[in-house]
């Protein structure tokens, strides 16, 4: 996903709602599976069985997007991270900021 962390606000701003209603979406659904398994009971034995099929429903899907992720991602090498300064090239030099009071 090198797009959504190229910097433009817009994307980060989509990345990031997308990761909110992924969250709270996924929680949903994993609270309905439990309470759909479970039923009307309410001994520790059914809701127990609830949690564990809502859990277990979980793991699949992660092992299944692992999995998924792992076909699609290409492997590349990492860019470089080395910057090079050429000899004939100077640094900019530091800039020098002036903090005045203010008075009322």
């Amino acid at each position: 996903m090198r797009w959504a962390y190229s910097g433009d606000r817009p994307t980060s701003g989509i990345l990031n709602s997308t990761r909110e209603l992924g969250g709270s979406l996924g929680l949903a659904i994993l609270a309905t599976v439990a309470a759909n398994t479970t039923g009307s009971a309410t001994d520790p034995t059914a809701l127990a069985h609830g949690y564990t099929t809502a859990l277990r429903l979980a793991a699949a899907l992660l092992a299944t997007g692992s999995i998924i992720a792992t076909l699609i991602v290409p492997h590349t090498a990492a860019p470089s991270t080395s910057h090079t300064i050429h000899p004939d090239t100077q640094p900019a030099p530091p800039m020098l900021v002036r903090l005045t009071k203010l008075e009322s």
